[in-house]
């Protein structure tokens, strides 16, 4: 006669053990296994949502962005204050180009942590973007919380880069309207000499100047 609940548990340790072959293989970095045994953890609700946000990290480990976002934008649209989540799909869309949408979940992140961590990643997606306004701002937020950070004299040092190139292009920007403007009175010297060409005399020779 079958113990009652038996069933139950031995199916319950079937999904265990699938959740903790993936935990091995993740720890190896073969992401691909782990992956396959943490969709069969999920299969129990036990380890649902847990296998879940597993798969979506061993996708983003493996550089498949794509499939990692499959995975981490639903799990936002259910615990949107969670930081570590914004802070994942940050660091993807910036691996995928996707600048504006990587400074937007940086940006809330920076608002709710003081994370070293967070601000040299937004810096570094704020400098790539060009906007270095903001660039600016967070820097100072850095420099006030990790005074002692290396990564201030990097970001300084680009940023001072920045500051000398917009100086010499608007130098140059100046140049060039001055250029132009001395170009437009280009017609009024020439209608001067075709004034002082109508002043010849009649038999031909210049008026004399004195």
């Amino acid at each position: 006669m079958p113990v009652p609940f038996e069933e139950g548990e031995r199916i319950e340790n079937i999904y265990r053990e699938y959740y903790s072959i993936a935990q091995s293989y993740e720890k190896l970095k073969n992401y691909d296994k782990a992956i396959s045994y943490y969709k069969l953890a999920m299969n129990d609700k036990t380890f649902r949502e847990t296998s879940y946000y597993r798969i979506g990290y061993c996708y983003a480990m493996a550089k498949d962005w794509d499939n990692a976002l499959v995975y981490y934008e639903p799990l936002l649209k259910v615990d949107s204050d969670n930081a570590s989540l914004k802070l994942s799909a940050a660091y993807i869309h910036a691996m995928k180009g996707e600048l504006d949408k990587a400074c937007s979940y940086y940006e809330e992140a920076v608002s709710k942590t003081s994370d070293e961590s967070v601000y040299k990643n937004y810096l570094s997606v704020l400098i790539a973007s060009e906007k270095y306004e903001r660039a600016f701002e967070v820097l100072e937020l850095l420099k006030t919380d990790f005074p002692d950070s290396t990564s201030i004299k990097t970001f300084s040092s680009k940023l001072e880069e920045y500051e000398k190139t917009k100086k010499k292009d608007d130098e140059s920007s100046k140049d060039s309207e001055a250029s132009k403007a001395a170009g437009e009175t280009t017609p009024a010297a020439t209608e001067t000499s075709e004034s002082a060409a109508k002043e010849e005399t009649s038999d031909g020779t210049a008026t004399s100047a004195s």
